[in-house]
């Protein structure tokens, strides 16, 4: 829900009527409450073979920002063919941002990523997106089928 405005600036022997102390406080209440948000479970494997930061999600997700700090987060299992450097970024409206996640994983091995990214974010629409890629090429396997990954973001005000 989104904050509702205008503020209301109160005056002396302004009169309180229902509708206007509802918009005051139960609708700035709930807007509190249940703050933009999304989520994502990705629960089937995904692999790339790139140098070139590829989108994780197919389609991003995307919230109704009102100006307040985003936290996104994003929690998965990979494992690569040969021992690699796995990146991560964050994409905001198509926009790398400036957190890069660098992983060294040896070849085989299973490796627990979590990254997190948090800032103030203009009002508007918010497509955030995970990109992902390794540095010489090798594949790397989401093992989401196994361990689900997932994806969240949230406005925290």
């Amino acid at each position: 829900m989104a904050w509702p405005t205008p503020i209301r600036t109160w005056a002396d022997n302004d009169l309180v009527t229902a509708t206007l102390l509802n918009a005051e406080l139960r609708d700035r209440m709930a807007a509190l409450k249940t703050p933009p948000s999304a989520r994502t479970v990705i629960t089937t494997n995904q692999s790339i073979a790139t140098t070139t930061f590829t989108d994780l999600l197919a389609t991003p997700l995307t919230i109704q920002a009102t100006g307040g700090t985003v936290l996104a987060l994003f929690s998965g299992k990979f494992t690569l063919s040969a021992t690699d450097r796995l990146q991560l970024r964050f994409v905001i409206n198509g926009t790398p941002t400036s957190q890069l996640v660098d992983h060294t994983i040896v070849g085989g091995a299973h490796q627990n990523v979590h990254i997190h990214y948090r800032s103030a974010l203009p009002s508007g629409a918010r497509d955030i997106n995970i990109q992902w890629r390794t540095n010489g090429g090798n594949s790397v396997t989401l093992d989401a089928a196994n361990a689900a990954a997932s994806f969240d973001v949230v406005e925290l005000g």
